[in-house]
This record gives C-alpha cells, sequence and structure tokens, in this order.
C-alpha cells in the first residue's frame, strides 16, 4: 500500500476512526504510527484532542457489573410483600365469652400468623390467637386456629391488606358465669385487615383490626347437651399489633 495514501476512515456517534502509519483525521489532526504500526485513535469533529475511548472500557464494564449485582437487591427493597411473612404481638378481643349485656369485659392474649408469597396479590395465611382473663367469676383462655386469604396492595412504603379466615375456637370447659360448663369447641371465622409500615427491608409494624363471628353455648349443670343462653356475645372486635418479619 502507498505509504502516502493517509487514511483509512470512517465517522460513528460523531467521532471518527484512522486506522494507519500516520493518520489524519476530518480536522486535520495527525496521528503517527508507531514503529511503523497503526495506531487508532478517537478524534473528535470539533478538533479537540484525540481521545482513547479503550481506557473509558473497564470502568464501563465495573459500572455494567455492579448494576447486575445491585438489581435483585432492589427489587428486593422495593417489593417486600413478595416475601413470606412471620408475625407475631399483642392482640386484644372486645368481649369475653360469657360477657352478657352489662357484664362485658375484654380479653388481652397473643397473636401469631405465617403467611405464603402471593400470587396476584393474593396469598394463603395461617392465623393463631388466643386470649386469657376472668370474667362473672369464670377463667376463660379461648384461642383460635384459622386459615384463608389475604390480599395485599403496596401504597408507597406501606403495605396494606384485607383478610377473611376461618376455623375453629377452643376453651376450657368453665368459662360460663360462676364456673358453668360451656362448649369447648366452635366455629369461628375473622374479617378485617391491616397496615405494615417497614422499619427495615425485613421488619415492619403491623397495626390490625377485625370482625370475629364465635359461639360457645354454656351447657345444662353438668350435661353435655348445650343450651342457648340469651346474651352470650357472638360478635367481637378484635385488634392486634407487633412485628412482621418479611423473609
Amino acid at each position: 500500500m502507498d505509504a502516502e495514501f493517509s487514511a483509512i476512515s470512517y465517522s460513528r456517534w460523531g467521532r471518527s476512526l484512522s486506522i494507519l502509519p500516520e493518520a489524519r483525521g476530518y480536522d486535520g489532526t495527525v496521528g503517527p504510527g508507531v514503529n511503523g504500526n497503526a495506531v487508532v485513535k478517537s478524534v473528535g469533529m470539533t478538533g479537540k484532542e484525540p481521545i482513547n475511548r479503550w481506557t473509558r472500557m473497564p470502568w464501563r464494564l465495573v459500572f455494567a457489573v455492579a448494576l447486575l449485582i445491585s438489581a435483585p437487591v432492589a427489587h428486593g427493597q422495593k417489593n417486600p410483600a413478595s416475601r413470606y411473612q412471620l408475625f407475631g404481638g399483642y392482640s386484644f378481643l372486645s368481649n369475653s365469652l360469657n360477657g352478657v349485656s352489662g357484664h362485658d369485659h375484654p380479653l388481652n392474649g397473643w397473636d401469631m400468623g405465617f403467611a405464603i408469597p402471593p400470587w396476584h396479590d393474593l396469598r394463603f395465611k395461617l392465623s393463631a390467637f388466643g386470649y386469657r382473663g376472668t370474667s362473672q367469676g369464670a377463667l376463660e383462655h379461648p384461642y383460635f386456629i384459622m386459615g384463608g386469604g389475604q390480599y395485599g396492595r403496596n401504597f408507597g412504603r406501606e403495605y396494606a391488606f384485607v383478610e377473611a379466615l376461618a376455623g375453629e375456637g377452643n376453651v376450657n370447659m368453665h368459662w360460663g358465669a360462676g364456673g358453668a360448663v360451656g362448649d369447648t369447641a366452635a366455629f369461628s371465622a375473622i374479617f378485617g385487615g391491616g397496615v405494615d409500615t417497614p422499619l427495615s427491608p425485613h421488619f415492619a409494624i403491623r397495626v390490625a383490626g377485625d370482625y370475629q363471628y364465635a359461639y360457645f353455648r354454656e351447657s345444662e349443670g353438668f350435661h353435655i347437651t348445650p343450651i342457648f343462653v340469651p346474651g352470650l356475645p357472638t360478635n367481637f372486635g378484635r385488634a392486634s399489633a407487633g412485628l412482621v418479619w418479611r423473609f
């Protein structure tokens, strides 16, 4: 090839590449060869100093790798509701099982729940909660085990949900007024919802409230056959607060 042939060049993204022993850019900048070998330079269209774009490649590569690594972490932080949820905390029941009108007595207790990751924002949930207290001379310690659905969405940082669960309630035998015998098992259901406020990517504070239906009937004397006692409560309000671990 004739040594006087000065350039093999092309333009891409506003810059020119010149490959030759003595290369001349569009703006007249000369890039001499080294020991007769061709060099590659990027010359701006405005006549600025040549820029070697290959020196930037390692930094671009590091940036791309960092972006790939951080993507799953960022996804997990933005979507904490997609994880398993384990809840534990305090629970309040608006009335005791024998709390007829004029003898209302709330009960305090505990609450635990576990929910799996959602399918279209709907997740299956298991819940267990119990109470302990004394009303009308009788010790009561009912507890409930339920399962059902929890539907939730993120609104900013908060996660709000509604739930519907059903299951069985159990209580000690002598829960009636004055220690009377009563049912020890009954159907129960809750309908309600709550809000999770995040403390960190893995923990949140939950505040929830529910309507609960449960009807435990007393028995006549020491007979097993339950009887209807007018005024026994069947509708309860329930509130809970505690910590959620999202993993």
